[in-house]
């Protein structure tokens, strides 16, 4: 019966402490503390999407801080959207840095479609130029 109950006790522990995330992030190179991943957890934030996009946001060298991440999500920002949209504009050699890209996402902007829309007139443009 005490087996029984460790065990269901390390099941609900590990379901909804971030232990296994936090040691995923520690390897990575995320720079978080394990209280902050349960204060996320607390409040509806999803840590690992965090995680994830501070990762994609390093890979594409733009400086971030993942407690900024959090806030952002509380204030109602699409962060894959921004994410996304920022990797987009970086392939696309455009610049567009984080705090232009939530203030887009605040103002309903879908920063993707908006970056290959500007990269086709501008490709649009350039063929128009190259014809005459």
């Amino acid at each position: 019966m005490k087996i029984l109950l460790i065990s269901i006790g390390l099941i609900l522990l590990f379901a909804y402490l971030p232990i296994l995330l936090y040691l995923s992030a520690l390897f990575s190179g995320v720079k978080v503390s394990f209280i902050d991943l349960v204060k996320y957890r607390f409040h509806k934030i999803p840590p690992h999407k965090l995680i994830e996009w501070h990762k994609q946001l390093l890979l594409i060298d733009i400086d971030n801080n993942i407690r900024k991440l959090a806030q952002l999500y509380k204030e109602g920002v699409d962060l894959d959207n921004v994410v996304t949209g920022i990797k987009k504009a970086k392939e696309q050699k455009l610049p567009l840095d984080l705090k232009t890209a939530y203030n887009a996402d605040l103002n309903n902007v879908d920063i993707r479609r908006t970056i290959i829309k500007t990269v086709n007139n501008v490709d649009k443009e350039n063929e128009t130029r190259v014809r005459r």
